[in-house]
This record gives structure tokens, sequence and C-alpha cells, in this order.
């Protein structure tokens, strides 16, 4: 609804937006987003199951040091 109200106040200001660009670049993320979704949890779905709880743990302790990074870069 945003980008639709966003689309028209730019048409109103002589700027134009490709809102089907927009729409269809959204929709291609949301599906790529998914599938990587279901590949992360397939392959941490293995690690557990073979028992490498330790991958799991260093896993863990990595994501949290990148978001822990981008905070304090303020992102």
């Amino acid at each position: 609804m945003r980008l639709h109200k966003a689309s028209q106040l730019a048409t109103a200001c002589g700027t134009p937006l490709d809102l089907h660009g927009s729409i269809v670049a959204a929709l291609i993320g949301m599906v790529l987003a998914f599938v990587a979704g279901l590949a992360a949890l397939r392959w941490l779905s293995s690690w557990l199951e073979s028992g490498k709880w330790y991958l799991f743990g260093i896993y863990c302790l990595a994501a949290s040091a990148v978001v822990f990074y981008l905070n304090h870069r303020g992102y």
C-alpha cells in the first residue's frame, strides 16, 4: 500500500515510479529468501541429526558476532 501511495505521489511530482518492476523485484526476492531459508534449515537439520552440535554452536557465535558488529555500525 505504501508503494502504491509513493507511486501516486511521485507521479504527481512528475517523476513516476515503475510500480510493476518494483513488485516483480519484491516477489523474486521473496521466493529466493524462502528457498534460501529451506536450504539453511535442511543444512542445519543434517548437522543436528548427525550429532554435530558443536557446529551449531559455532554458527550461533558467528551469527551473533555479525549482528553485534552491524548493530555497532548503525545498521
